[in-house]
């Protein structure tokens, strides 16, 4: 169930370990990298979405049912339509998280992206059971990073510029990068991957005997590949 007062130490506690493992690294003269996690945004609906604590149960069961209208405009690509009603039932419960998802989907297909990215940012902070990292642990990944001089990897920043590349138009994370909620493609695990190695070779951690080309890289990979057991 949701519970502020909970979450806040949740935040403050993963700050805690996240210094503590840099603070360990260092007294063994280990450097440490951090990597900004992303997530699916766009095709993966929070895991548990609790009602606004004023709501009467038949307010729920009202709201319920206008939920139920408004996916089948989305569905039905009846995009303002099913805007119009979501942004109706978020008035009266702002806490719901699924709302804001479809909320997102909506707008993504009257084509305003930004305000698409923003909701589904929402949705996934308001999950009740939050499975994907929300911005307020992104936040204390970056206060980290910065204050204890650790590497960090912007690799969701990342990952929203390049999702056009991977043949989504709209720049918002989806199944064209994940596997489900969190965890990448193979594709994405590479591009992670050479992520790393540069950060590791920019900061001389290791010094590779010769600088890949990009198409020496892809080949590298499709080598690594080839020599999985197909089951795997």
């Amino acid at each position: 169930h949701r519970d502020e007062e909970f979450y806040k130490y949740v935040s403050l506690h993963f700050e805690y370990n996240l210094r503590k493992m840099i603070a360990l690294c260092r007294s063994s003269g280990v450097p440490v990298i951090l990597v900004d996690p992303p997530s699916n945004l766009k095709d993966f609906s929070p895991f548990k979405s609790e009602h606004s604590p004023d709501l009467s149960e038949a307010d729920k069961l009202q709201l319920a049912d206008k939920l139920k209208s408004a996916r089948k405009a989305v569905e039905a690509k009846r995009w303002q339509e099913a805007l119009h009603m979501l942004d109706e039932i978020i008035t009266r419960d702002p806490l719901y998280a699924e709302l804001h998802y479809w909320k997102g989907k909506a707008l993504l297909g009257l084509g305003r992206n930004a305000e698409a990215l923003a909701c589904f940012v929402q949705a996934k902070d308001l999950d009740v059971c939050p499975l994907r990292c929300t911005t307020a642990l992104q936040e204390r990944i970056t206060r980290v990073a910065k204050d204890e001089g650790a590497i960090l990897i912007p690799f969701r920043e990342i990952l929203l510029k390049r999702c056009s590349e991977t043949g989504d138009s709209t720049g918002i994370p989806g199944d064209e990068g994940f596997l489900d909620h969190v965890h990448p493609t193979m594709d994405l695990h590479q591009v992670a991957a050479g992520l790393i190695f540069d950060a590791m070779v920019d900061k001389a951690i290791v010094r590779p005997a010769k600088k890949l080309t990009e198409i020496e890289r892809i080949n590298l990979f499709s080598e690594g590949m080839r020599g999985l057991d197909p089951g795997f």
